[in-house]
């Protein structure tokens, strides 16, 4: 990082220089040995919370089941996104009679809503986060049967 910031207050252009190349690739396999430590963690932290999900997921799994309103239902019910406020995603449901063509905009938007990477970590805990991994994943997959 240093012989990067060096490289910056020089005001040249370095590309071309070897040691500049090579500090580039060092400073790279540091970013990439970083985040695959990261992900290593991450898998085996997420592998633990998904078997304290286990009853919760059993029941997401009931709930695919389901025809389009009832899944969006049973998820606002049981698995309300708490991560943002009432008034963003309790409309979403079409109201009885209404014609139910919008579903594909409804899975779009839900998906936004659920979407982990909305989702606080710090704040709202890993086991949630991957809650809603698994919720994202159920409405990407009714959402891709509207795509076509």
């Amino acid at each position: 990082t240093e012989v990067m910031n060096f490289a910056g207050i020089i005001g040249r252009n370095m590309y071309e220089a070897d040691w500049y190349k090579e500090a580039t690739q060092l400073l790279s396999d540091l970013h990439k040995a970083a985040q695959t430590k990261e992900d290593s963690e991450w898998k085996n932290k997420r592998k633990t919370v998904l078997e304290s999900l286990a009853p919760d997921l059993k029941q997401l799994e009931e709930f695919s089941k389901k025809d389009e309103r009832g899944l969006v239902e049973a998820l606002f019910a049981t698995f309300p996104p708490k991560h943002q406020p009432t008034d963003n995603w309790r409309q979403l449901l079409p109201k009885e009679g209404d014609p139910e063509s919008g579903w594909k905009s409804v899975f779009r938007k839900l998906v936004i809503i659920y979407h982990p990477d909305r989702v606080g970590k710090e704040k709202y805990g890993d086991k949630y986060h991957v809650l809603c991994e698994e919720i994202t994943a159920e409405l990407n997959r009714r959402y891709s049967c509207y795509k076509c």
